[in-house]
């Protein structure tokens, strides 16, 4: 049922956008939530998982204050503020914002080294791409929300693909990537590597930068077997069906946990692939790339592809077994 015009409420966003001089990543909301509201602060809803990723992807402890908030994201360089600075709004319902006036994000972007901006979720994308992206003249990355209402994604995996998107680790990053091109360079397969002015951390950004379906997009998913790490290659459309993987591994599905996938496979989040990686970790590819006459795995940094054959792509994985655990 459509919501009356009596339950809409004219709102003005009253507290300020954190920031300093040396704030390199502005994450976006759509505007305070009733909880915020009362809070005088972001992201004040009890079960929004915002300060957990954070503070998990920080090293961070879990922020109780709202001094201690503010400190912990300024030394780590975020800034956050929210996309709309007043609207009609019925209660906390993003999709019920209407009569949006901006919030003037120059204010930021003029006095501060950012360098990339973020959604918090699709409604902040959007409302960011019709209001403010003509006057800021900058792209932004969505991620997926840190709602409660976005019970799709749990915080392990928001974790994850948050830091895909919002980390650099540029030194390390870099570090893989040379390492990656080189195991490449064996196969005489070094000049297929793409780099991209752009992320590529994640399927649908990598399928964006190379210009191609996401499908061909060749994920590597990390698993730990026992005492074993495992690399599954499979399409970007695939998903590891649960019976298939028990049947070929003899155990439930567990992934690396985001602090893990470095440490064990060489190679951050964003930017895994199966080139490169430290001895022992043993690595398959399913049965899903086989569709494709070319695929394009990442070369173990977040903008960077490799375009290859799936026999291109066998031989330089050291003839890698072949395997069928996805749907």
């Amino acid at each position: 049922m459509a919501e009356s015009k009596a339950s809409y409420q004219h709102v003005e966003h009253t507290f300020e956008p954190v920031f300093d001089a040396g704030s390199r990543v502005l994450i976006l909301g759509t505007f305070p939530s009733v909880k915020s509201r009362e809070q005088n602060f972001y992201y004040g809803h009890p079960q929004n998982r915002f300060w957990k990723v954070l503070a998990s992807l920080t090293k961070e402890k879990l922020p109780q204050t709202v001094e201690d908030k503010k400190a912990m994201l300024l030394k780590h360089h975020i800034a956050v503020w929210d996309v709309v600075q007043s609207c009609d709004i019925v209660g906390s319902s993003d999709s019920s914002i209407k009569n949006v006036v901006p919030a003037k994000l120059n204010l930021i972007l003029d006095h501060s080294r950012v360098s990339k901006i973020c959604a918090n979720g699709d409604k902040a994308c959007k409302l960011y791409q019709k209001y403010c992206q003509a006057d800021t003249k900058r792209e932004i990355i969505k991620l997926p929300s840190t709602s409660p209402a976005n019970a799709a994604y749990s915080l392990e995996r928001l974790t994850e693909l948050w830091g895909e998107m919002i980390f650099d680790g540029k030194e390390d990053k870099k570090m893989a990537f040379e390492r990656a091109k080189e195991h490449l360079k064996q196969f005489g397969l070094e000049d297929h590597v793409m780099v991209f002015e752009t992320s590529s951390a994640t399927v649908d950004l990598a399928a964006k930068a190379v210009g191609c379906e996401p499908a061909r997009i060749a994920k590597t998913l990390s698993f730990k077997v026992g005492d074993d790490c495992v690399l599954i290659v499979a399409a970007g459309d695939a998903r590891i069906d649960n019976h298939k993987y028990k049947e070929q591994f003899h155990t439930k599905a567990k992934m690396l946990s985001f602090d893990e996938v470095e440490e064990l496979t060489g190679h951050a989040v964003g930017g895994v692939c199966p080139f490169g990686v430290k001895e022992g970790v043993k690595v398959y590819l399913d049965a899903s790339l086989k569709r494709f006459d070319l695929v394009y795995p990442a070369c173990g940094s977040s903008n960077s592809a490799v375009r290859l054959t799936p026999e291109e792509l066998e031989r330089a994985c050291g003839q890698a077994e072949w395997i069928d655990v996805c749907k």
